[in-house]
């Protein structure tokens, strides 16, 4: 099926309308997507992909602007697009990239040319080329005294439990393990400088990328605004934060024992999932249908043939078995639950919708409702797809509204101003934590000054060049105390009462569960357990340390929030198709998955190398309502906007691979509280019985300013 022609509207709105200038890219765009029936959606994609490799790769000290593509980076996507189109035409011509037809790599041919001299010195020196196993280079001496004191540790404070601890064999330790008495440690541990420079560098030389980072022109600028019409008000300078933070039932607050999951465990609570999904979806097509028909209609089986129109509801999956295969509007399939169509898969026929223009978006272990006929009973021509309805929205009582915001209190006192920041805090080349130093000092300078900060991890990323390669003179916990609890201790030393919640990411080297759902930050399998780590780490006691997810409230307003990046992941696996006459939303779309499926991670199979996802606590990751406030951070493009009533952020990381990155600060006016106390009829009536109050709705979308801004 042909997709209309793009138009310059359609690229200005997806890649912004920064690209209006740049007449000759906006012409190959276009020359691209008409070639190989490309959307604006796709290119976007692909150009993403791209600026993501070119930032990491980039060697200079320029300061490249990645926002939009250069001439060279269109003939890049264009190589791209190329190389996939073949891709797909061999397969169509029965060159399928099958596990029958993969390529056998014989690890000791691969990418190497021998010949009877090269031979004869490999069989010599006894370098037979073995690959790269990505284990970490650490001394031998080290490795000795690593054991060493790790079996000290166990045996001396591990004595009286014999049950096996996944989180502690899992606990990732980079270090060279220096001996404490040393000089060097002394002089570490001594040092009043917020940075120490790693191993091979000088604290008088900063990195090259500190450098770049240093001589910035674009320091504290608002990159995007939501609600430009409401003023970003605060309280009074030193008055203390009066709000309130509560966290909602059903969190994963304590650590657990992983990686003991059941297969049968697993497929009952996708079974679930497809069958609750099922019964709302009913309920909402109920509502469509004349009152006589309400009470017969029931779902059809997908793979019952039938000449008549059916309505099934089933989980989205790809009908390949290649691991690396992407979904596409070929290889769509529909698994039904055991109840609805015993667990069967049935192909779907995406032709007609695209060939109207309905328009659709779809990706792997999305649970969805499909209207069409299956004359054959192995093939669904689909012409409605059924999106489940939003959960309920959370509404606060007048009652609870007064007491959160008392009248004798001055009007300023009543706005609450939430900063939002996510990892990774530190340069690609530096462990100085540059980037969260500036951030920091921002916060300490900002006016409005914040009643609440939320920090999401990595704090240490595992993934860092320099832990990596073991470039460290310290312990990962010696480096957090240093460079993150010494400046949480510097962020509640702002206001009185200032509200510091931490939110970990499975991907920090300091947190013993690398799990999704994920326990807060210094965890434990005890409370004992759990206060020692925090020690360990020197969080402060103030500091508030949340699951990953997590769903909690700052006074009324209702916040979602996960590290985990499932924006970009459900955008590398998505299939869409954009409606005619619709302006594209991407990054709308992509947080309407999340609240649609009621869940912080509704993609399955999940990324391979970043959601560890344990279904065994699935319970934890689902969106129990819908939020006033969704925060997803995300590698992808900053962004806060309005999805259905619900303010979504991303806001970006402090430091963007060699550069500096974003923050998020929003604020939140109070409610009319003149027209709720009239609902209770005045403040003489506020002891009322809870079922005679009409509950209030909290319409944050409409009474908050959020700004994306560069650290």
């Amino acid at each position: 099926m042909l997709l209309k022609d793009l138009s310059t509207s359609d690229l200005l709105a997806t890649f912004g309308s920064g690209l209006s200038k740049h007449t000759e890219i906006i012409d190959k765009l276009l020359s691209i997507a008409n070639v190989y029936q490309l959307s604006a959606d796709d290119l976007f994609v692909k150009w993403e992909a791209l600026a993501t490799q070119l930032q990491s790769n980039a060697k200079d000290n320029s300061n490249r602007n990645y926002d939009l593509p250069t001439l060279d980076d269109v003939d890049e996507i264009q190589k791209r697009v190329q190389r996939d189109f073949e891709h797909t035409a061999k397969a169509a011509a029965g060159i399928k990239n099958t596990v029958l037809h993969r390529k056998e790599v014989n690890p000791f041919l691969e990418n190497r040319m021998f010949d009877a001299n090269s031979i004869g010195s490999m069989l010599e020196n006894g370098n037979f080329g073995t690959p790269h196993t990505g284990r970490k280079k650490v001394p031998l001496n080290a490795a000795h005294s690593a054991g060493r004191s790790a079996s000290k540790q166990t045996a001396s404070s591990r004595t009286t439990s014999i049950t096996p601890r996944t989180p502690l064999t899992a606990r990732r330790d980079f270090t060279n393990f220096t001996d404490p008495s040393s000089p060097s440690a002394k002089r570490s541990s001594t040092t009043n400088s917020p940075f120490v420079a790693p191993i091979g560098s000088s604290p008088i030389a900063p990195s090259p990328h500190a450098i770049r980072f240093a001589d910035r022109l674009n320091k504290a600028k608002k990159e995007d605004i939501l609600n430009e019409n409401v003023p970003f008000v605060g309280p009074n300078p030193g008055q203390p934060v009066r709000c309130e933070i509560a966290l909602t039932p059903g969190q994963q607050l304590e650590g657990y024992r992983y990686m003991f999951e059941k297969l049968t465990e697993k497929g009952d609570m996708i079974d679930e999932r497809i069958d609750m999904f099922a019964d709302l979806i009913i309920e909402s097509v109920r509502k469509t249908l004349p009152e006589a028909d309400q009470a017969d209609f029931v779902l059809a089986h997908p793979a019952q043939p039938t000449q008549e129109r059916l309505i099934t509801v089933g989980r989205i999956c790809c009908d390949t078995i290649v691991e690396s295969a992407k979904l596409n509007d070929q290889s769509v399939v529909l698994e039904a639950s055991r109840a609805i169509g015993a667990g069967c898969r049935v192909k779907l026929n995406l032709g007609d919708m695209v060939a109207k223009g309905s328009g659709f978006s779809l990706f792997p272990g999305q649970i969805v409702g499909v209207e069409g006929t299956n004359p054959s009973g192995r093939l669904i021509n689909v012409t409605r797809i059924i999106y489940p309805p939003l959960p309920d929205p959370v509404m606060a009582s007048p009652t609870d509204l007064i007491r959160l915001y008392p009248s004798e209190d001055p009007s300023p006192s009543h706005v609450v101003h939430v900063v939002i920041s996510a990892g990774p805090y530190t340069l690609d080349d530096s462990l100085n934590y540059e980037p969260f130093e500036e951030f920091v000092t921002q916060m300490e300078k900002e006016q409005p000054q914040p009643d609440v900060v939320i920090l999401l991890g990595p704090f240490i990323d595992s993934s860092h060049s320099l832990i990596v390669a073991g470039e460290i003179d310290e312990s990962l916990d010696a480096l957090f105390e240093r460079q993150i609890s010494s400046r949480l201790h510097r962020l509640l030393d702002i206001r009185q009462n200032l509200k510091v919640i931490i939110v970990p990411s499975a991907k920090d080297a300091v947190s013993e569960w690398c799990a999704f759902p994920q326990p807060p930050l210094a965890s434990g399998l005890s409370a004992e357990e759990a206060e020692e780590r925090r020690k360990e780490l020197g969080i402060p006691s103030g500091v508030l340390l949340f699951p990953n997810p997590v769903q909690f409230t700052i006074n009324e307003i209702v916040f979602a929030v996960t590290s985990v990046d499932i924006l970009m992941h459900l955008s590398g696996e998505e299939t869409s198709r954009q409606p005619k006459g619709e302006k594209p939303d991407r990054i709308g779309r992509l947080f309407r998955h999340v609240l649609e499926q009621r869940s912080f991670y509704p993609l399955h199979p999940p990324h391979e190398n970043e959601a560890c996802l344990d279904l065994s606590r699935a319970r934890a990751l689902e969106v129990q309502a819908v939020p006033d406030v969704l925060v997803l951070s995300s590698g992808l493009r900053f962004a806060a906007k309005s999805v259905d009533g619900v303010v979504c952020v991303n806001p970006g990381g402090i430091c963007k691979g060699k550069v500096g990155g974003t923050f998020a600060r929003m604020c939140v006016h109070p409610l009319d509280m003149a027209g709720i106390k009239d609902l209770i009829g005045g403040e003489d009536r506020m002891e009322v019985d809870g079922e005679e109050e009409v509950p209030v709705r909290h319409v944050v979308g409409e009474r908050c300013r959020v700004e994306i801004v560069r650290v």
